[in-house]
């Protein structure tokens, strides 16, 4: 309990630190929104390897991780990259990819110098407006394609009330679900269904042959997949729901900066439209603004002619942060940097959105305009394809990084209570 506490201490003071720097700081003030960032790094490379010796519960261990690497990157976009300033209450650079806003009229610098003789809360306020929030709902700076409150009325927006109570409802039911899965299969096999050697497939039908890979392993890891994508969307989810309970019942944040951590499952019929619309979008503005940074500032690709290289290394890239995000949170769980398989895994996700652009190219060159490739995506036969495809992809790029921790699950309770 005593690790456990201090754990959320230390994901606290990183919050309260962007909140404070963005809030408080101008974007002139490089240097001490630059030297913030070496506490933040040192907090999160003390919490990645506390976490994994001294915390039990795997879900609370991969929350205490994640969260704290999550707000280094979160910190890296909004305090130095897009340099979102009280001011300006916004972005007030485009090196991460957003749009400025700059103040030009005298109105406006009126209205920024009345701004910036705000008060303390309202700074606090804006600062943890952003440390809480990497999507930006409800603003010019959104992340593309957002699931709403309502798919039937994009516009909608719940009372308080109503999505406290709704909040509060879906939680519940999740934690009975994960209570119930806690105790399904016996742990004492998975060393040897998610053995390491169990992970690539081509690379064993190539020199092992055919019988290398039996029909019963095959089910295995299907299933497996299928499994650990469910309970991440729950667990996920779930503490999304448990955070936005906090946020919004304490008054820190509104209603409209919760919108749904996932999409409808759909969208969920191709990787490009998996990791766009349907997966959360919670790292995405990080992992973006890192990449856009590295593509058009440090690389020097042109963003106003932007070609089909520059996309590629930017989405590469995109999954590179993302990938790295994700092994340094393995780590947290115990896993070494070196077996984990969280960067050969994403980086496999931008070749599979390759592949998409690839295939819909060649079957509009074929004879059908692009409109009409996208029409027959959309109808039914196009959807459930979509959805096998997605399936069958998941299952061959998937085991290469969950089977790290699946080997590890020695049956502890998702829920610890």
């Amino acid at each position: 309990m005593k690790h456990a506490t201090t754990s959320l201490a230390l994901i606290l003071f990183q919050l309260t630190t962007t909140a404070s720097v963005v809030g408080f700081t101008s974007h002139r003030q490089s240097l001490v929104r630059s030297a913030a960032l070496l506490p933040l790094v040192l907090l999160a490379y003390h919490q990645v390897f506390s976490v994994s010796e001294h915390i039990r519960n795997p879900v609370f261990r991969a929350f205490l991780g994640a969260a704290s690497i999550f707000l280094v990157i979160l910190y890296i976009d909004a305090a130095l990259l897009s340099r979102w300033a009280f001011e300006t209450q916004g972005p007030t650079s485009s090196l991460g990819g957003l749009a400025p806003r700059r103040i030009e009229s005298c109105d406006q610098r009126k209205d920024a110098r009345v701004t910036s003789q705000a008060s303390f809360r309202k700074r606090l306020r804006f600062g943890f407006s952003i440390a809480l929030q990497s999507r930006f709902p409800a603003t010019p700076w959104a992340v593309p394609d957002l699931p709403p409150f309502s798919r039937h009325d994009p516009k909608y927006v719940p009372t308080r009330s109503s999505f406290l109570l709704r909040t509060t409802l879906k939680c519940v039911v999740y934690i009975f679900l994960l209570r119930t899965i806690s105790g399904l299969g016996n742990p004492d096999e998975n060393p040897v269904l998610f053995a390491s050697d169990r992970a690539p497939l081509f690379r064993r039908l190539y020199y092992r042959g055919r019988g290398s890979i039996t029909a019963s392993e095959l089910g295995t890891r299907a299933a497996a997949v299928l499994g650990y994508w469910t309970v991440q969307y729950v667990v996920i989810d779930l503490l999304y729901g448990l955070l936005a309970l906090v946020a919004v019942g304490l008054g820190v944040t509104e209603v409209r900066g919760w919108v749904p951590a996932f999409g409808s499952v759909a969208d969920a019929r191709g990787v490009r439209l998996f990791w766009g619309r349907f997966y959360h979008q919670l790292i995405r503005q990080g992992c973006s603004s890192v990449a856009h940074y590295i593509t058009y500032s440090v690389l020097r690709f042109r963003k106003e002619r932007s070609s089909l290289a520059a996309r590629y290394v930017f989405t590469t890239l995109v999954f590179t942060v993302s990938g790295v995000f994700h092994a340094l949170s393995d780590v947290s769980q115990g896993i070494p940097l070196r077996e984990s398989g969280a960067m050969y895994f994403f980086g496999t996700q931008a070749l599979g959105i390759m592949l998409e652009d690839a295939f819909q190219a060649i079957a509009s060159r074929a004879g059908s305009s692009k409109q009409n490739v996208q029409g027959k995506l959309e109808g039914i036969l196009g959807r459930v394809c979509g959805h096998l495809w997605l399936l069958v992809w998941l299952a061959w790029t998937s085991p290469v990084w969950i089977y790290m921790s699946m080997q590890r699950d020695k049956g502890e309770p998702i829920i610890p209570f």
